[in-house]
């Protein structure tokens, strides 16, 4: 490989020049003795600008020759710093002319196989990123007091953990015999509404029992798992599930390595999420990576972990906003998964209630296969859903509120039996008022700010400048009363136990006293939630109300009508089946077709009408695109480099305001005029696309521009 002049000072050797100590630098790199075989370590640097994304030769010094290894970190001189690394390989020769630099130090074990090295190069090729960018994602940061020794990898212990679930589909159990048998099968699973039916002490969503019962199939086989979730609670609900099933969690060797398990001891799983902390998580990493454990569970980074003989891979829920990587290159669970099933030859399997439009291209390309139950079964076992729009407000009576009289009969009957779960689109009081007059924004008089109720104090004042509010008149029709618009989780939750005295509310979400509640015992309540945050309850909830879906109505976000049938479906898959009496509602005009989705509870129906739609027009997922935004000069410069001698379309550029969220830091407070660019292709484009924007980003790289221009290969807001 090419190497710059890695001296320990990074200076270059200059002809006709005077070199100050350069005898004495020569005489200290001579003394020092080098490793008689493979004295060439080749480095993967991290913190390199794009432009020397490469892997750069060392000398390894002999008293590193025993510890320097293939995957391990090491120090290393980089012109006049010292970085981290990882060793890739060691070599006998270097192909760079120069002079080489030594190692510096080996930092603990090794960490990266030469799987996971591989992995980093597909990833970064796909999104056009650097390798040491990947690896910086992929790998967590050193935790001394928690490594491991090194130990060989232990054998696989078998599992045999039924197939109930999967009979109900028409391709399931032949699914399992192929994710048993090893072959790299890949389907999209459209997952079943409902709780599961257990007599553990503990509950959790019938997909996570589905989910064993595949993982059961692949350690039967011989082989590993890997299930990625978008957060720790459903990170949880897999463990219980797990343990019901018979594994038991990995636990570290007290002392001294362990010897390799018999084939009959139970399955052992880890689970590797950020909120365990560092020292547990670079532990678990280490566990996983050496074979110790058979199943891992985990959030978005732990897409990256070598689990050896890896037989099967999930993620659950892909079109979660959780799953997207917030820091370059921006790689996405579902794109690195899929990866890594073609390389390591591996079964891999995209689930949720819904289906996301990237699952669905995969579905029309025939890259993966479609596992749906029939129609009776999907109507058995979810909940009778009914729609209740501005037909059936209208014939409410004056003063009826945001519950419709039918809801609120229902609302009164099962909550004195059992939870009754209400999902409200925001959470908080009052997000904004109005004029009750003119319907104007109803603004702060001092610095013209949006209104809101902050807290539980229930004080209306300026969400900007935090002032409170008195003597409020319209400056548009003078009018001296407003109403609320936006009403929230605590807002709700309050008209509701006005409501209904006597019975208890609990409000789950990020903000509330509580936060995001795992379960609720199975008592007379009635639970305010907001998606996402929606608790588990044992037997599932007797009636789930979607409310003020008409805040939905014009949502823009990646997936539009898709997302929003996810999130309500989200709460109605908690509901009981239509066997057992359970009903659900969906109260205001939301989407149309998330809404008669909803109503079918058919999300892979939602998925090919959205995705065919995109397709007709040209908008990702069914073309490959890049957003370059930033200055207006090196956005053009950029663009034009990517596009050159090819058959891209462009759109743009737009201006864009100094907030917008892909701006660059350096660019916020600018008075350089930003603009974004789109470059699009067809699909079987988008390896020379990634390919395209990489050189640009290195010629942008080299010239110092890369500060002021962001870019973003399958941007999420456009997916």
């Amino acid at each position: 490989m090419t190497n710059e002049d890695n001296t320990s000072q990074g200076e270059l050797d200059l002809p006709d020049l005077a070199q100050p100590r350069s005898r004495r630098r020569k005489t200290r790199l001579g003394a020092t003795p080098i490793a008689q075989s493979l004295p060439v370590a080749r480095v993967i640097v991290e913190k390199v600008p794009p432009h020397l994304d490469q892997e750069f030769d060392y000398l390894v010094p002999a008293s590193m020759d025993a510890t320097a290894v293939p995957g391990v970190r090491v120090s290393v001189p980089f012109g006049r710093q010292t970085l981290d690394g990882y060793l890739v390989e060691r070599v006998e020769k270097s192909e760079h002319e120069g002079k080489l630099a030594f190692l510096r130090r080996v930092i603990g074990r090794s960490v990266v196989p030469p799987t996971l090295i591989d992995l980093a190069h597909d990833v970064a090729e796909y999104y056009a990123g650097s390798v040491s960018d990947v690896l910086r994602l992929a790998v967590p940061p050193r935790h001394a007091r928690s490594e491991l020794d090194e130990i060989p990898v232990q054998p696989v212990a078998p599992a045999h953990w039924g197939s109930a679930t999967w009979d109900q589909y028409r391709a399931g159990p032949a699914l399992l015999r192929r994710v048993q048998h090893g072959e790299a099968v890949r389907a999209v699973w459209t997952a079943p509404m409902g709780v599961a039916d257990s007599d553990s002490s503990t509950v959790w969503p019938l997909w996570a029992t589905a989910l064993c019962e595949l993982a059961g199939a692949a350690l039967a086989g011989g082989r590993r798992v890997l299930m990625i979730v978008p957060d720790a609670r459903d990170a949880t609900y897999l463990a219980q599930a797990l343990h019901h099933h018979g594994a038991k969690p990995w636990q570290p060797p007290a002392h001294a390595p362990v010897d390799s398990p018999s084939r009959d001891q139970a399955p052992t799983f880890t689970i590797l999420t950020h909120d365990i902390g560092p020292g547990a998580r670079y532990q678990r990493f280490q566990a996983a990576s050496q074979g110790q454990v058979d199943v891992v569970v985990g959030t978005r980074a732990a897409a990256f972990v070598p689990v050896p003989q890896l037989g099967l891979m999930v993620v659950w829920h892909d079109g979660d906003g959780s799953h997207q990587e917030l820091h370059a290159p921006y790689p996405h669970v579902r794109q690195v998964l899929a990866l890594r099933s073609v390389r390591e030859d591996a079964a891999f399997v995209v689930g949720g209630v819904g289906r996301s439009l990237v699952a669905q291209g995969w579905v029309d390309s025939g890259w993966a296969a479609e596992i749906v139950a029939d129609r009776d079964v999907v109507r058995a076992s979810s909940p009778r859903v009914q729609h209740l729009g501005d037909v059936e407000l209208a014939a409410e009576p004056v003063g009826a509120g945001r519950l419709p009289s039918l809801v609120w009969r229902e609302i009164a009957k099962e909550s004195a039996r059992g939870p009754v779960l209400v999902q409200v689109p925001r959470r908080g009081f009052v997000s904004g008022f109005v004029c009750a007059s003119c319907g104007q924004l109803a603004r702060c008089t001092a610095c013209h700010g949006p209104l809101g109720v902050m807290g539980k104090q229930r004080d209306v004042q300026c969400r900007w400048c935090g002032g409170l509010v008195g003597g409020w008149q319209c400056r548009h029709c003078a009018s001296l009363t407003w109403r609320a618009v936006g009403v929230g989780s605590d807002r709700t939750a309050e008209e509701l136990g006005r409501a209904f005295p006597g019975v208890v509310v609990r409000v789950s979400g990020l903000a509330s006293a509580e936060g995001v509640l795992s379960e609720v015992p199975d008592g007379p309540s009635i639970v305010v939630a907001t998606p996402g945050a929606e608790p588990v309850v044992r037997g599932g909830y007797a009636v789930v109300v979607v409310l003020d879906a008409q805040v939905w109505a014009g949502f823009e976000g990646g997936d539009g009508p898709v997302e929003v049938f996810d999130r309500w479906a989200g709460a109605v898959a908690l509901g009981r089946s239509t066997v057992r009496g359970g009903r659900a509602f969906i109260v205001g005009e939301g989407p149309g077709v998330a809404t008669a989705a909803l109503v079918r509870c058919d999300g892979g129906w939602l998925a090919r009408r959205e995705y065919e739609d995109r397709r007709e027009v040209g908008l990702p997922p069914s073309v490959r695109m890049v957003a370059v935004t930033g200055d207006a000069v090196v956005v053009g410069a950029m663009v034009e480099r990517i596009v050159k001698d090819s058959e891209a379309h462009v759109l743009g550029p737009v201006d864009v305001p100094g907030d917008f969220v892909d701006v660059p830091a350096a660019l916020r407070e600018s008075l350089s005029r930003v603009v974004r660019c789109l470059v699009r292709v067809p699909v079987g484009q988008g390896r020379d696309l990634a390919r395209r924007v990489k050189a640009a980003k290195r010629v942008a790289s080299a010239r110092r521009e890369l500060s002021v221009v962001q870019v973003v290969l399958d941007p999420a807001q456009l997916l």
